[in-house]
């Protein structure tokens, strides 16, 4: 049996960051909830087991250093005068 939720993950603007959330979920969405911080959603399965799934937060500009063919896009930050761009790299180790 599934259950497919909508997740909520605290993140910061680290280049890269492992999160750890149920295998094969997928982020949907990061944004900065003011007065809070830095969070992604994504939709996964709750009964699955949970694993390290690395996000990479580019700056506008930033060499990219990541495999632009299996990541995944997810949002742009706006943040004051900063822009930076989340991008999912998929369950680490799978």
């Amino acid at each position: 049996m599934t259950a497919h939720r909508l997740l909520k993950y605290a993140m910061n603007l680290k280049r890269h960051q492992i999160l750890e959330m149920p295998r094969g979920a997928q982020i949907i969405s990061a944004n900065i909830q003011p007065g809070r911080g830095v969070f992604c959603w994504a939709i996964g399965d709750t009964c699955a087991p949970m694993v390290d799934h690395a996000v990479a937060v580019l700056a506008t500009g930033d060499k990219c250093g990541i495999d632009i063919r299996t990541s995944h896009f997810v949002d742009t930050i706006y943040d004051g005068p900063y822009v930076w761009h989340v991008f999912s790299l998929g369950d680490v180790g799978l």
